[in-house]
């Protein structure tokens, strides 16, 4: 019964054409650079106001230009208590609608950011439970959930002018034994990834059939990471073996297999997993052939020398805008990532933030003693200007 409710919803959105529902303009040239360019604020390790932290980073990137951001909403173990500590106490909740309305959620999302990459999953179950088998009970659950949390996004932000992307982050990591590009998927755990996306998806079909997207706009996403394997090696990873079977608004990348750890100073890499990834996944009905965008990238900087944070950077941003990408979202605002060994686990980071730049990765566009990188002030001109540095 729900492979046939699925399917009707995806049919149902191939026929019918919403009342002022326009195709999105998908080339990122043409759109102004601050609703492209995208910074990620989540778990930090280090805060400098009194405000409560989820909201003290989004007014740092709204600071910087840009009004794209990505965050953590809720799953099983990355609650808000534990990804936004500092100077705030977060209510328990029961479902994702209710926390999208505790304050200081609806603070946030009553921002001026143009959109909101929120990563979620559904209550009630463990984190990535799917990557071991999804039953139908499941999966009709997820959707009941995707479609609620979308309903009240179309509703609550009708003619704001607002874009509410549903993420999953990093997922070839997730269904994989452990997070090695070297580690090979089992092969059912794809069918169970392609179930539970289908699921999520026809939760936000079903809302945009049933509220229309007036003014607002709900999609939703799945992010892949390990691509390069797949390209140049053939290896089965969800971006051959999952994205051909959903169809999802948007791909997300988390491009570090292809920058990072592959060509720091070389953009042909990043250039060609772009076109792999869009390849492999279903046209998209709002972005066309361009439906990815760069869900990650960034460099940390203690462990590289400033040459490479700068070139790394401007590959990153001149390849993605020249290729199309919708969105390219900087990891990230405050470095979640100390020097291994960790001194304790990231749960507990809210009792032990530390300021000292030598003790983190360096994954930041502002470091731990308040000072601004290269990346930001290159991302700031870019935001500011609308163009690209000289």
């Amino acid at each position: 019964m729900l492979e046939k409710s699925l399917k009707l919803v995806f049919i149902l959105t191939t026929v019918i054409v919403f009342a002022g529902c326009q195709k999105m303009n998908n080339t990122s040239q043409e759109r102004n650079l601050r609703d492209v360019i995208g910074v990620s604020h989540v778990i930090g390790r280090y805060y400098f106001t009194k405000e409560d932290f989820l909201n003290e980073g989004a007014d740092e990137i709204l600071g910087l230009g840009s009004r794209v951001i990505k965050v953590w909403f809720y799953n099983a173990e990355e609650t808000p208590d534990i990804m936004y500590p500092y100077n705030s106490q977060w209510p328990k909740v029961s479902s994702l609608v209710e926390g999208a309305k505790v304050p200081y959620w609806k603070t946030f999302f009553d921002k001026p950011f143009s959109t909101f990459l929120i990563y979620h999953q559904s209550m009630g179950v463990p984190s990535y439970y799917f990557a071991k088998g999804i039953t139908d009970e499941h999966a009709a659950e997820d959707m009941r959930q995707t479609y609620e949390l979308a309903k009240y996004f179309l509703t609550e932000y009708k003619n704001t002018g607002k874009t509410f992307i549903f993420c999953s982050s990093e997922l070839d990591w997730h269904i994989k034994d452990k997070a090695d590009p070297n580690c090979e998927t089992q092969p059912e755990r794809f069918g169970y990834t392609i179930k539970w996306l289908n699921a999520r998806q026809a939760g936000v079909e079903k809302a945009r059939l049933e509220i229309g997207m007036k003014g607002v706009k709900v999609f939703h996403s799945a992010e892949v990471v390990n691509v390069m394997k797949s390209m140049k090696q053939g290896q089965d990873n969800i971006v051959n073996k999952v994205l051909p079977f959903v169809n999802l608004d948007i791909v997300g990348y988390s491009a570090y297999d292809s920058t990072v750890y592959g060509g720091v100073r070389d953009k042909k890499d990043l250039k060609d997993t772009l076109d792999y990834i869009a390849k492999n996944a279903v046209k998209s009905k709002y972005f066309g052939e361009k439906n990815v965008f760069i869900a990650e990238y960034g460099i940390p900087e203690n462990e590289f020398s400033q040459d490479d944070v700068k070139k790394l950077t401007e590959n990153v941003i001149k390849t993605g805008l020249e290729w199309g990408c919708p969105y390219i979202v900087h990891w990230q605002l405050y470095c979640n990532e100390p020097k291994t060994p960790y001194r304790v686990p990231y749960t507990e980071f809210k009792n032990s933030p530390s300021w000292n730049n030598a003790e983190f990765r360096g994954f930041w566009l502002i470091r731990g003693d308040g000072s601004r990188n290269y990346t930001y002030n290159y991302l700031k001109e870019l935001c500011m200007t609308g163009k690209l540095p000289e």
